[in-house]
């Protein structure tokens, strides 16, 4: 067993401006301000204290161009004193075919700081990681296409997504002829990005009291596979992401009982 303590505290304020009077003309614009701060407290392996403070600054705006083209446009700019200062910008565009079908085309970018405490961790604890070295960022670069129908009680969404992220943090083995004495596992940036695509299939049907919705997402994730030759630059699939999701769910609402 581990003993740690974890405290995580995030703060955000923001000014929203929108037109007096909403017409499909009316745009709209948000400014604010956010702080986000997470200390860790390893009583076992103090090598892993830390604490992070992450204060950034983001603005968005909202504007239709007509009445079938409606964009939103955000960049985020954080500061980080694990991860130094970072842009993120985001884009999205809306289009309306008809009164039934729209399609949405978004993208944008986003970033982690370096951290031990990873899906690896989690399962083999702290004490047997060697201590952080030199590691950068994770930067992730993503984009989705999605295509939304409303016929009657039925709702129809089909999306398209893919993402990449440079730099993504992995645990390594470490051979023992390196550091026989050492921590036989380390964290490491990967050599080359980690990629995901896929596709979900989204339906819904409404009829009071009644609601079913039934989903299917295929998934491909591929990343550097740490423990092979560098020179070799092997991939292998990410583990714990299932390639095939299936899901059904069936409600009866009825809000007097």
């Amino acid at each position: 067993s581990e003993r740690g303590r974890t405290r995580t505290g995030f703060a955000e304020v923001a000014l929203v401006r929108t037109d007096a009077r909403p017409t499909w003309r009316s745009a709209s614009w948000v400014l604010g301000a956010a702080l986000d701060a997470e200390g860790l407290r390893a009583f076992d392996v103090s090598r892993f204290d830390r604490t992070v403070a992450t204060p950034g600054a983001f603005v968005q705006y909202d504007r239709p161009f007509t009445r079938w083209l409606r964009t939103s446009t955000s960049v985020r700019l954080d500061h980080s004193n694990l991860a130094g200062t970072i842009l993120s910008p985001r884009l999205s565009a809306l289009v309306k075919v008809s009164q039934q079908v729209s399609v949405r085309l978004s993208g944008g970018t986003g970033f982690a700081a370096p951290t031990a405490r990873l899906e690896e961790t989690a399962v083999t604890g702290l004490s047997p990681v060697a201590a952080l070295g030199d590691l950068r960022a994770e930067r992730a670069r993503s984009a989705s296409l999605a295509v939304t129908g409303r016929f009657g009680g039925f709702e129809l969404d089909a999306t398209v997504f893919g993402s990449e992220i440079d730099h993504a943090l992995q645990v390594m083995q470490v051979h023992p002829g390196l550091d026989p004495f050492g921590p036989p596992l380390r964290v490491v940036n990967a050599l080359t990005p980690t990629r995901t695509w896929g596709t979900e299939l989204f339906a819904r049907w409404t009829r009071d009291p009644f609601l079913l919705t039934a989903t299917y997402a295929y998934t491909r994730a591929t990343e550097a596979d740490p423990d092979a030759a560098p020179e070799l630059r092997s991939r292998r699939s990410v583990s714990l992401t299932p390639r095939h999701v299936v899901t059904f769910d069936g409600i009866i609402e009825e809000e007097d009982v």
